[in-house]
């Protein structure tokens, strides 16, 4: 584990430790010991209920940890100047030493671009706090130094923990009733690809609010896909709830709710779970 992996967890153990709960990827890594597999489904329909709710409210909300438990001020501005340094869009500033962190007006239009910036700059304030320069969150930016990287896996680590997406691919796989081994180890081939495409980036788009840039690039370190494989996940395009105004999923937090309901109502019925 990184030291800024590490300090991302704790960082997490602590927020959550507050809030008088565990973190998602102790709860996360709690569930999963318990699954057992009948004929690719999981044979206790419980679990599934149980790893739908925990997905469900697993997105930690980045602005009450920045404010509330880190004391960093969050402001949000056009950022559109600082592109002709960065040779890329900028999304979002953080100036460590002084706890401040800028968002661009721009990131505002996608949920999970706004978290990763967030969280993103957060890895700057947590980690490089001495630090009085100035820090641009540009992905896409040519000159990325080895401080934009560090700050990147903090990032992942606050927003995307190592069980929950374990626990998201293996729901996946019992829901959709699919081979685990074809959309784990084997999501390099073509029917891991599509399994991937129709099933794994739209779940966890819109139920972890983490882009599928962010989901695939934490795939390819931890060798489920390779620069290929990853490559080939950008190209198509995925509307999901964050992104498209007009999709079903573009509704209110109340109406979602209601949708996890009747999806843990609908996943329960013995014949659905039950090999």
């Amino acid at each position: 584990m990184s030291v800024a992996q590490d300090a991302a967890g704790r960082l997490l153990t602590e927020y959550c430790r507050s809030q008088g709960r565990e973190t998602p990827a102790v709860e996360a890594a709690r569930l999963l010991s318990r699954i057992r597999v009948c004929k690719a489904r999981w044979a206790n329909r419980d679990t599934a209920s149980s790893a739908l709710r925990l997905l469900g409210n697993a997105a930690i909300d980045v602005d009450d940890l920045a404010e509330n438990h880190l004391g960093v001020t969050l402001s949000v501005e056009c950022l559109e100047r600082f592109d002709r340094y960065s040779g890329a869009p900028v999304y979002g500033v953080a100036r460590p030493n002084s706890r401040h962190v800028t968002v661009c007006t721009r990131a505002l239009k996608y949920e999970p671009l706004y978290r990763a910036t967030i969280a993103h700059e957060l890895g700057h304030t947590v980690l490089h706090q001495r630090d009085s320069g100035l820090h641009a969150y540009s992905p896409q930016s040519p000159h990325r130094p080895s401080i934009e990287s560090e700050a990147d896996e903090f990032m992942t680590a606050i927003l995307l923990p190592d069980p929950v997406f374990h626990l998201s691919l293996a729901f996946v796989a019992h829901f959709h009733r699919i081979d685990i081994r074809e959309i784990g180890s084997r999501a390099d081939s073509n029917r891991g690809r599509e399994q991937w495409r129709r099933y794994l980036l739209p779940f966890c788009v819109n139920s972890l609010c983490v882009s599928r840039h962010l989901v695939c690039v934490w795939a390819l370190k931890r060798g489920f896909v390779n620069r290929e494989t990853l490559a080939y996940h950008l190209t198509y395009a995925m509307p999901n709830r964050w992104l498209d105004p007009s999709s079903s999923y573009s509704r209110s937090a109340c109406e979602w709710q209601v949708d996890w309901n009747e999806s843990v109502r609908r996943i329960s019925k013995p014949g659905l779970m039950e090999a």
